[in-house]
């Protein structure tokens, strides 16, 4: 018997080898990292920065440019990989003018590269209301009765640090420095943070949520701390997001929740979203995908989870002057940013009974940024093992046992002589 227990353990070892042999990290894309690019901070400012991220793959390569200058965007554009060590250029004067005809195609992507697809994210507005009601949802608030605030991420209501002196490779931040006077200075001093990591490998992230990423996404942080809520003592934020394409305009984006049974990575959660803005032939297109969870605290843990409400999609109409004041207005023009499908919707966050955000003062919410179909949660590879292992060695001791018990019999004459005078004194 010590024979075949040591035989499955020796199996179990090398199944478990052969697991972390699969999973572990190759790189599949070079991530190239430029803070600033063409502009001389030592000679002008470059007021809240832009970061140039390219992710060079073996058949294509992602572009990421990320700026607060105006409001907060991500855009992202695929293109063939070309041999030619190029990028985008900036007109910094036109950019930071914040005039919409100077603005205009004030930045550009070199064009030895083929595009093939564009899309990305501006975050627009941040709302905070007073939720005396404890009902944690905008679509039960009673307007009338509610204390509401808007902040639009506007270039004359928010003055954001340069990002070059709080980023690095890995992480690019876009961090509120100051809010303005007529919104009373609520927000300043870091106290509203976006940071965004890209990757070259596929894994997960160590912080819950934990979502899954590849080397075609991005995931990012949304972060609130330390805010003066003024007289709101019952305060609620939520966060209004347009996700934009170079889709036809006159389709749709979707807004998907999955379901799962699995909750490993993401202890009481079982719910997982996607926002796809090309739903007709999603492996072509982008998405954003979060888990309806943030946290209430630094240190992430279940206890300190609560709930992020996603509302339906609706057309943009009352941000437009936000757009015409990002990214998304100097790289593509209003020419072809009409022509773009663009989706909005609002995130909140906060559960009836939890406390709102004034128990904490802090809030993060993490999500993902990506091209293709959206992973998707499934059991893990050590679990299956370890449950197959687990159900199979019983089995396994119970044959070799089997097997062990009867060659001893017919091996051992003892065993014979006592079957047989057993018998025959029946």
């Amino acid at each position: 018997m010590a024979v075949t227990v040591t035989f499955v353990s020796k199996v179990f070892s090398v199944v478990l080898l052969i697991i972390v042999l699969l999973e572990t990290i190759v790189a599949l894309r070079t991530i190239q990292t430029e803070l600033n690019p063409g502009c001389d901070d030592t000679k002008e400012d470059c007021a809240g920065g832009v970061a140039y991220i390219k992710a060079i793959g073996d058949q294509n390569t992602f572009h990421y440019i990320l700026t607060a200058i105006g409001p907060p965007t991500v855009l992202v554009i695929k293109t063939e990989k070309t041999t030619k060590d190029a990028g985008i250029s900036i007109n910094w004067d036109n950019f930071k003018s914040g005039n919409i005809t100077e603005m205009e195609n004030s930045i550009k992507l070199d064009p030895s590269y083929k595009i093939l697809y564009s899309y990305g994210v501006v975050f627009t507005r941040l709302f905070q209301y007073n939720d005396t009601a404890d009902v944690a949802e905008l679509g039960k608030l009673n307007l009338n009765k509610t204390a509401f605030r808007v902040f639009d991420f506007s270039r004359s209501m928010f003055e954001w640090f340069d990002l070059k002196a709080i980023s690095s490779d890995s992480a690019i931040k876009l961090r509120v420095k100051n809010s303005s006077a007529v919104m009373g200075q609520t927000i300043n001093n870091g106290s509203l943070e976006f940071k965004f990591m890209f990757f070259d490998h596929m894994d997960r992230a160590t912080d819950l949520p934990h979502l899954q990423y590849t080397e075609d996404t991005s995931q990012f942080d949304f972060k609130l701390m330390n805010i003066n809520t003024g007289n709101m003592s019952l305060s609620r934020f939520a966060l209004e997001t347009v996700l934009f394409s170079t889709d036809p305009a006159d389709r749709d984006m979707k807004f998907d929740e999955t379901k799962s049974i699995d909750d490993e990575y993401t202890p009481g959660v079982f719910t997982i979203s996607n926002w796809l803005t090309r739903p007709e032939k999603e492996e072509q297109g982008g998405f954003l995908q979060h888990k309806p969870v943030c946290y209430t605290k630094a240190k992430r843990e279940r206890a300190v989870g609560t709930y992020v409400r996603g509302y339906g999609l609706t057309k943009v109409t009352d941000v437009q002057y936000l757009l015409n004041q990002s990214a998304v207005l100097a790289y593509f023009g209003s020419e072809n940013m009409a022509k773009l499908r663009i989706s909005s919707t609002n995130f909140s966050f906060g559960l009836s009974e939890d406390g709102t955000f004034t128990k904490t003062n802090y809030t993060v919410w993490t999500g993902s940024l990506g091209y293709g179909k959206p992973p998707m949660d499934a059991v893990s590879s050590l679990v299956v093992v370890v449950i197959s292992v687990g159900l199979g060695i019983p089995v396994v001791l119970i044959i070799f046992g089997g097997i062990f018990v009867c060659l001893k019999k017919k091996s051992d004459p003892l065993l014979v002589d006592v079957s047989k005078n057993a018998m025959s004194v029946n």
